[in-house]
């Protein structure tokens, strides 16, 4: 990663979340970028109002995971997982249901595991 890769799109009925990373001189960054076209969708309130939101530079995953945390991407369409992060994806889906004891529908579930390359 050089630039800013997408590494996890996942889309809502009305919004968008996505995760970015970059590499740059050994260390990596993340950025999460969230378009709710009806924020109540993904838990954020703004009148009704399309919400966009940029996290700005997270310094590493564990901030990047928590900042996700803070909406229920579980139980949303999952659109792509980068194969670099397929597994670290994978393992924070399992800690999310773990701590939350709320696993996504089956048809969601399905369609997390192949995306992480979890047969």
């Amino acid at each position: 990663m050089n630039q800013a890769d997408l590494l996890l799109a996942i889309d809502s009925e009305d919004g968008t979340i996505a995760l970015y990373g970059v590499a740059a001189d050994a260390t990596q960054r993340y950025r999460l970028m969230l378009v709710a076209e009806a924020p109540e969708v993904l838990n954020v309130s703004d009148n009704g109002l399309a919400t966009r939101r940029d996290s700005g530079w997270l310094p590493n995953w564990s901030a990047a995971i928590e900042m996700l945390g803070r909406y229920p991407w579980p139980h949303l369409e999952c659109r792509m997982v980068h194969p670099a992060v397929a597994a670290a994806v994978w393992d924070a889906l399992q800690n999310y249901v773990d701590l939350t004891g709320q696993s996504p529908l089956p048809s969601l579930w399905g369609r997390w595991r192949r995306a992480c390359a979890q047969n």
